[in-house]
């Protein structure tokens, strides 16, 4: 495909596909936007930096999704997507791919096994055990990376997922493979080379310094907290075809859900709810009928469970209903 990739951010999920298929709309801000398309023209990888429940996983998500729309619209193929979940155990070969080692040992085992009743075991089978020990490719199994780096029609998106939780080496190592985008397997010999550069999303959520060579090779972006119009938008969006007491219910608690980030930013250890947590409040309260949900509203500090879909910490919950 030679058409230049651009993402405008105007492909939106219909409600079917939000019911059916669990996609959600995403408003990226012009400026997003603008990084987004740097990054793609300038084959780097996007950094994204912003509090918990900010949007930042959505966003690659919403980019295959309107490349799928847009390029590839009349076929049944979705855009290449491949999501990499960081943990404090990753490490940088588990991206291309794992070697089953436990499965080669148990195999070996069972190998010699039969193999001492020989004459018991059907000779097609043990032939086919056989050829499976010595072929060493059937115990390596492809990661995110490497499945990425085999497309070979389009250009594939990548969510790196919470490279802060990484050990320091992970960051560090990283930006080479972005530099050379070709891995060996070391126990087999295959050497992976991507047949198309991806699309690279990273996120970080700043708990954690990222070595200088991964700043040097991403663009940065933070994503910011929606103002209040931009979160209105998301809403309607996310909660479609509401009668005007619900758009009249939600508009309520936007301005609560405001008032209470301003309130715990001023904790210093505050963690104020991110959009992705006010989606989860406002999905919670358009699940009771609107008098009700407006009274809960009113009466917020008290609603214990209501709280825990907005405020992750006993210490936060605490300020927030003895603030004055």
């Amino acid at each position: 495909m030679n058409e230049p990739l651009e993402y405008t951010g105007k492909y939106q999920p219909t409600p079917a596909e939000i019911e059916q298929q669990g996609i959600y709309p995403y408003l990226p801000s012009g400026d997003l936007i603008e990084a987004v398309n740097l990054a793609i023209a300038q084959q780097r990888p996007l950094l994204l930096e912003g509090e918990a429940g900010c949007g930042k996983t959505g966003l690659a998500v919403a980019i295959a999704y309107e490349f799928t729309q847009k390029y590839l619209k009349g076929t049944t193929r979705q855009w290449p997507y491949f999501f990499w979940k960081i943990t404090s155990e990753t490490r940088l070969q588990d991206g291309f791919y794992r070697y089953n080692c436990i499965k080669l040992f148990r195999e070996n085992q069972l190998f010699e096994s039969l193999n001492s009743l020989e004459k018991s075991i059907d000779p097609l089978e043990l032939e086919q055990r056989i050829n499976r020990l010595k072929e060493s490719r059937s115990y390596r199994e492809w990661g995110p990376l490497a499945e990425a780096f085999q497309q070979e029609d389009y250009r594939p998106i990548v969510l790196i997922d919470g490279i802060d939780k990484a050990q320091i080496d992970f960051s560090r190592d990283l930006p080479l493979e972005f530099d050379e985008m070709v891995y060996k397997v070391k126990e087999t010999g295959e050497i992976i080379e991507a047949k198309n550069k991806p699309i690279i999303i990273i996120t970080h959520n700043n708990k954690t310094p990222l070595a200088d060579d991964v700043l040097r090779k991403c663009f940065y972006f933070y994503v910011e907290f929606p103002d209040e119009e931009r979160l209105e938008e998301i809403i309607q969006l996310r909660f479609p075809k509401l009668n005007r007491s619900q758009n009249q219910l939600i508009e309520n608690a936007i301005a609560c859900c405001l008032e209470m980030r301003e309130i715990i930013q001023e904790r210093p250890e505050g963690r104020p709810p991110g959009t992705g947590e006010v989606i989860e409040f406002i999905g919670a309260l358009l699940q009771k009928p609107v008098k009700q949900a407006q009274i809960s509203l009113e009466n917020l500090p008290e609603q214990i469970a209501l709280l825990g879909t907005l405020i992750k910490s006993k210490e936060d919950r605490v300020f927030y209903q003895n603030y004055e």
